[in-house]
């Protein structure tokens, strides 16, 4: 299977790459994170246990503030590391995080990159931002025993499509996902729908990106840490 999925990238990567070419000339994208973005990453507190949380882009940065005050507060002898996709994103991060924490870019998903940045990052626990998930990520998180929790949980309805449509793939990698934290019950049954296990889901309300604050009184951290059973 991931024989099958590092195939598929490197057929996307190749037709991908006169785009990437295009925006790193004219635009001045992805000129930087390289060393990261093939696992390559160092902690700060390699000694301390680790807190994973990923955000896309700006939007899901903004929506992590709230939780990782939270994290920050219940978690406190672990440390959190955070990536982004995006060059914005990533710029957002080192804005908001970087005096504190490690922000770096998110490893691509074939195989050999992400066991090189599990190997790197031992996390505890790994926190996703709204719905990124990628096949090896979830792999080896499962390999290592590391709870996967999708945070802020959403899928639109593009999305939403384009997983029914591939349901056999997509129930392969959200059963391996630990927890949804989902914004609605729409999107939770949306989760149900595409292979995650009903049981795994839970309706927590939504972090605003304007504020960043929860719309219904919900403590992030004291969910997962009841949930999961990961104590500091």
């Amino acid at each position: 299977m991931r024989i099958l999925i590092d195939f598929i990238y490197l057929l996307a990567a190749i037709g991908y790459s006169p785009i990437v070419i295009y925006r790193a000339v004219r635009h001045k994208r992805y000129l930087t994170g390289w060393n990261q973005r093939l696992g390559k990453i160092s902690r700060r507190f390699p000694e301390k246990k680790c807190i994973w949380l990923h955000a896309v882009s700006v939007g899901e940065v903004n929506a992590a503030k709230t939780i990782i005050e939270e994290l920050k507060k219940t978690f406190t002898d672990f440390e959190i590391v955070i990536s982004t996709t995006t060059d914005t994103g990533f710029a957002r991060a080192t804005n908001i995080f970087g005096e504190n924490f490690k922000v770096f870019y998110f490893p691509f998903d074939f195989s050999w990159i992400m066991s090189r940045a599990f190997r790197n990052i031992r996390p505890a626990i790994c926190l996703l931002m709204e719905q990124e998930v990628w096949p090896n990520f979830v792999h080896f998180a499962n390999q290592s025993d590391v709870p996967v929790v999708v945070v802020n949980g959403r899928i639109s309805d593009k999305a939403f499509a384009r997983y029914e449509q591939l349901k056999l793939i997509s129930k392969i990698i959200y059963r391996k996902v630990t927890l949804i934290l989902a914004q609605t019950e729409e999107y939770a049954q949306r989760f149900i729908t595409i292979g995650t296990p009903e049981d795994n889901v839970i309706v927590t309300g939504s972090l605003k990106y304007d504020t960043a604050q929860i719309t219904d009184k919900v403590d992030g951290a004291d969910t997962l840490a009841v949930q999961l059973n990961i104590t500091d």
